[in-house]
């Protein structure tokens, strides 16, 4: 489940890999969210790829999974977000965060930033050893990482990848950094 600001009134669902829907905070009402993208439709309806929501600072909704689509909430219609200069991802994107840049994403290898208002996103770092599992953004600059490698540290100001060695995991799946900045990891 995924859940997203879509105006004051609702708000927008992603649920499992069934249908996004409009919540309603004052009646409890729940409607299907139009989207006029064949190709996102029968991702959410028959492929079973989950769809991540994400807000953007000027309140658009992002739709998130095998590519990044901005919707246009009057049409329906998706547009797809690409990345500069033509890279491929490889898998599906996940969101990491937000910081004053704009909101940053991962696929399996790659962190992806885009800008407030861009029509673009920018590949900004490349994991050469392991496989991206989870991201977060904590609040002293750093990405942090959970990998199949362990726990690694992207800092945003270097653009550099660090990993965390420690005896108490060999790969990590989920990652989360508190306001305090104490990382906590999931592992298997």
């Amino acid at each position: 489940v995924s859940i997203a600001s879509y105006s004051e009134e609702e708000l927008a669902l992603s649920l499992h890999s069934d249908r996004l829907c409009l919540f309603n905070k004052t009646t409890g009402a729940i409607r299907t969210l139009k989207i006029n993208d064949d190709e996102l439709n029968y991702q959410i309806r028959y492929a079973g790829y989950s769809i991540n929501l994400a807000n953007e600072k000027d309140g658009s909704l992002l739709l998130v999974g095998k590519a990044i689509k901005r919707l246009d909430r009057t049409t329906g219609k998706c547009k797809i977000l690409h990345i500069s200069g033509g890279a491929k991802s490889v898998g599906n994107y996940l969101l990491i965060g937000a910081s004053d840049q704009g909101l940053w994403f991962h696929d399996n290898n790659c962190i992806y930033l885009l800008h407030h208002g861009a029509e673009n996103i920018v590949r900004k770092g490349r994991l050469d050893d392991g496989m991206i599992k989870s991201g977060n953004i904590g609040p002293r600059g750093n990405i942090w990482l959970a990998t199949d490698k362990g726990l690694c540290r992207y800092n945003i100001a270097e653009s550099s990848f660090s990993f965390i060695e420690t005896g108490l995991f060999s790969s990590a799946v989920s990652v989360v950094s508190d306001r305090s900045g104490r990382v906590w990891v999931g592992t298997d």
